[in-house]
């Protein structure tokens, strides 16, 4: 098959990333997989092409980048902007040609710009943000829901478009599947939440007196729940508790983070950082102050398995059940938000007890395992059907002269 994403990295460092690490590496054995990845970071990821983090049928980095604006109506929508390619749909029919695929895969409908017309394949859509409603809120909270209206209407024209032409598609949480249903009632879809592996006992160290905000500060609702901690919360916490830190560990902060990081009191930076369990493990409590965007958080999934308390906006639960929502201190209030989070890094005893009933309803996640076969069980229904017009893959393709590509 062939796989379309927007990335390829060495070591899984957002939470959409350690989801593909995690399905892929169990995939792999199970399936050809012929990796293809639309980047707007080609010149750094295109390096990791002769030693692909894993062991796919062959790799393909192909530069992504703004595309040209429309020379009359609304722009187009930033995802699509930013993973336009000029030569996409050729380098598509090239590797179709040369590796006779029964199945595409895209992660994200902007991905699906570049499949040609006429490919003839089913396509699996995965969708981790509904994207069209995360723009839509994010230009809410940040106050330029006006002067964006008319491209958030394309965006959810273009969207909607690319559900209906999917053979199956993907939610990740209950929420979403039911949006997808709603708008695209002919097309099979099916929730597959993030997974997890619960730690046998509590990493958090309830007397550590310091919190953990992580994220790709680089995603922006990440970018803005940490502006929004730094500006609105954090100094509240520091008011009721002056011995108070945070924490903010995660890849590509950029220097206006930096700057407001180094103005606050008791914060310190680690980014990127090394694993989760390491960061947590010198971590009282996790912090989510999530404002807009959609999906199953990892960092919720991760704090969780991890044994840590959390404190976050209730659109930071979007998709988990009740037997965790029980398990967190959950408020939209900012003020709300910095008082529980400034009692409980006073409090050990709580966050111990916390800290047990993260791991508890941990244990009631589903394991990376039990995922990847339910994402199989989705390939092999849409690939039956195409199984015919599949024929036998060329061993040596001539390389395209426009992409670096690894076989």
């Amino acid at each position: 098959m062939l796989y379309l994403t927007n990335k390829l990295r060495r070591y899984p460092d957002s939470g959409g990333a350690r989801r593909e690490h995690e399905l892929l590496r169990r995939l792999t054995g199970r399936f050809d997989i012929h990796y293809v990845a639309f980047t707007p970071d080609f010149p750094e990821e295109a390096g990791a092409v002769e030693a692909p983090p894993l062991a796919f049928a062959s790799t393909t980095v192909v530069a992504a980048g703004d595309a040209a604006p429309p020379a009359a109506g609304p722009s187009l929508p930033e995802r699509i902007s930013a993973h336009a390619a000029p030569i996409g749909r050729e380098v598509i029919a090239w590797l179709a040609r040369s590796f006779a695929p029964g199945l595409v895969h895209c992660e994200g409908y902007f991905l699906m710009q570049h499949l040609p017309e006429n490919l003839g394949l089913p396509i699996v859509l995965q969708e981790e943000n509904i994207e069209f409603e995360l723009d839509r809120d994010r230009t809410r909270v940040q106050g330029e829901e006006r002067s964006a209206a008319a491209v958030h209407s394309l965006a959810e024209e273009i969207e909607v478009a690319c559900w209906r032409r999917a053979a199956a598609c993907i939610a990740v949480t209950r929420e979403d599947a039911d949006i997808l249903r709603a708008r695209a009632p002919k097309v099979p879809t099916v929730c597959l939440v993030n997974g997890g592996e619960a730690a046998p006992q509590p990493l958090a160290a309830p007397e550590s007196g310091r919190a953990l905000y992580v994220a790709n500060f680089k995603w922006a609702p990440s970018r803005d729940a940490c502006s929004y901690l730094l500006r609105d919360i954090w100094p509240r916490v520091r008011q009721l508790n002056p011995e108070a830190e945070l924490l903010l560990a995660g890849a590509e902060m950029d220097d206006g983070l930096r700057r407001q990081a180094a103005l606050a009191e008791g914060v310190e930076i680690e980014s990127p950082f090394d694993t989760f369990s390491e960061v947590a493990a010198r971590c009282a409590l996790l912090v989510s102050p999530l404002r807009f965007g959609g999906g199953h958080k990892m960092k919720i999934v991760e704090a969780l398995c991890a044994g840590l308390p959390i404190v976050a906006t209730p659109l930071s639960l979007r998709g988990f059940g009740e037997e965790v929502r029980r398990t967190v201190a959950a408020t939209a209030n900012p003020t709300a938000f910095a008082a529980l989070t400034a009692a409980l890094l006073t409090s050990p005893e709580v966050c111990r007890n916390m800290a047990r009933a993260s791991l508890l309803a941990a244990r009631e996640l589903p394991g990376w395992d039990q995922v990847t076969d339910g994402l199989a069980e989705v390939w092999l229904g849409a690939l039956t059907p195409g199984l015919a017009a599949a024929t036998a893959a060329s061993s040596s393709p001539a390389p395209h002269p426009a992409v670096q590509s690894g076989d």
